[in-house]
């Protein structure tokens, strides 16, 4: 039960969500297929609680693939991976101990 809880918390964390999500249902069967009858009731609600995190892990995990698929059709189709940088007026090179520029070559040691 106690996994259930954590993983409904965590419900927004999409992988992170699926693993505790499983573990928990795994360990809410195990308590159900115990004799023990007093832990009945919160082995059903941890088996509830996890099984509506990993709907929610689900329902999270589609949206943010989603998500991310559509912000990058949208970069894409809008042109902003083709940019074009344009150069400063003032921009050197450097070769050697020399500092060529637009007008020539400074001289000096870099």
């Amino acid at each position: 039960m106690v996994l259930g809880i954590i993983a409904i918390c965590c419900c927004w964390m999409p992988y992170f969500n699926i693993i505790l999500s499983l573990v928990a249902l795994v360990l809410s069967i195990v308590g159900l297929a115990k004799k023990n009858t007093a832990g009945k009731a919160k082995a059903i609600a941890g088996l509830s609680l996890a099984v509506i995190s990993l709907a929610a892990g689900v329902f999270f995990i589609s949206k943010f693939n989603d998500f991310v698929v559509d912000t990058f059709e949208e970069v894409i189709s809008s042109g902003l991976g083709n940019y074009q940088y344009s150069e400063p007026d003032n921009y050197y090179y450097v070769e050697g101990d020399f500092m060529t520029t637009d007008g020539g070559y400074s001289s000096g040691v870099l």
